[in-house]
């Protein structure tokens, strides 16, 4: 799209989605330059607001007038009202620059389960070095009789966060984590009870992982374990009763957009503080990548077989997944939905570390998790039609 239909179409966007992508555009610019802009506005607003007041003492001085005491003043030539509304406009403007211009980039939450603004730079170092086929991962079960579980993602990062970096560099973190490995939201057999006692009425449910689910049309039934195409995540077995009573359940963590966490990880190797390091580039959770184009076929796959089973699948997202798809419309009864969405939170870091917590359950359709996950209303085809127009080479 041209400059001119891009600026054409700003006026049609939501408050929020102008605010994103202003704050998008932003956070593009390189940290340094931002800086010296925001600088430069902000005096230049102050010395609006030094000569706007002078003018008004003068004012004030040679017309007799309160102006320094509005309420008090009634004369229809005091400008004072008009200044007033305009000092708070400036300082209003300043402040929204400000905030916008606060470097905002998201990084490593929590590296091999510990929060990553908890590290002190030594161990930030030790732990940006070592590999992590050697690092014990906190969060998978620990069978009987086998040794704990090591970390299986490349880097040990188990989440992202977003920090913003103020005009002093000091480095913080903002909000919940993100997460991104699948492995975390395994902490504490939290989501295995959560589901259990929701769906089959215990809360030790048997767990078995990777269970073959699809199988390759030229295959035979009883070969289906050997070449299987789909796996469920997970299912969960109530071990009491003469019938089997069991759920599916599907784990999706976020994917991120943007450059390699090794341009983090080439710092961390080397960081002497104070404090944390601030991301060195530009990525963000790629909530549409996780969404539509992970699972979504997922479930369009699996849950119509499993819905005439007469099972439910259950999936499991965190509260910032959750939060980015569109409305999806539930169902009152758990009875009459396919689909059960246990979304997790984190709760305040404590001792060095991020706790899973529950957070709220959802009951859906297929057809109304496929709306919210699209999250977006098809445009008209006059506008799409511009789009093409738009591309089409110079006749």
């Amino acid at each position: 799209m041209s400059r001119a239909e891009i600026i054409s179409e700003i006026p049609k966007l939501s408050h929020a989605d102008r605010r994103e992508i202003m704050r998008y555009i932003i956070e593009s610019e390189e940290d340094a330059q931002t800086l010296a802009d925001c600088d430069q506005r902000a005096l230049k607003q102050f010395q609006t607001l030094d000569a706007m007041e002078a003018e008004d003492e003068k004012n004030a001085t040679r017309r007799n007038l309160a102006c320094g005491f509005w309420p008090r003043c009634q004369s229809s030539a005091c400008a004072y009202p008009k200044r007033l509304s305009r000092l708070f406009g400036s300082l209003l403007s300043i402040r929204h620059w400000l905030i916008f211009n606060m470097p905002t980039r998201y990084g490593t939450g929590e590296l091999f389960g510990f929060d990553f603004t908890a590290l002190s730079p030594e161990r930030i170092r030790e732990l940006s070095t070592t590999s992590h086929k050697l690092m014990d991962c906190p969060f998978k079960p620990i069978q009987p009789g086998k040794p704990i579980p090591k970390c299986n993602k490349k880097g040990g990062v188990c989440s992202l966060r977003q920090f913003s970096q103020n005009e002093e560099r000091k480095v913080e973190g903002r909000g919940e984590p993100v997460t991104t490995c699948p492995n975390r939201f395994l902490e504490g057999n939290l989501v295995s009870k959560w589901v259990g006692e929701t769906l089959l009425g215990t809360a030790n449910p048997v767990i078995i992982s990777q269970l073959p689910f699809l199988m390759g049309e030229i295959q035979a039934e009883e070969e289906a374990d050997q070449d299987a195409v789909g796996k469920i995540d997970e299912v969960l077995v109530n071990p009491e009763g003469q019938t089997l009573q069991w759920c599916a359940l599907e784990f999706q963590a976020v994917y991120f957009s943007g450059s390699s966490m090794e341009n983090d990880f080439k710092e961390m190797r080397n960081w002497t503080g104070p404090g944390i390091p601030f991301p060195k580039v530009q990525r963000r959770p790629d909530f549409r990548s996780s969404g539509p184009k992970r699972l979504m076929p997922q479930l369009q796959i699996k849950v119509p077989t499993i819905s005439r089973w007469g099972k439910k699948m259950a999936v499991v997202i965190d509260w910032a997944f959750w939060e980015s798809l569109g409305t999806m419309r539930e169902v009152k009864d758990l009875s009459n939905c396919e689909i059960v969405w246990f979304v997790v939170s984190f709760a305040p870091a404590h001792n060095g570390h991020f706790t899973l917590q529950r957070h709220e359950t959802h009951f859906t359709t297929l057809d109304n998790a496929v709306e919210g996950l699209t999250g977006g209303t098809p445009m008209s085809l006059d506008r799409f039609e511009k789009q093409i127009r738009a591309r089409l080479p110079p006749s």
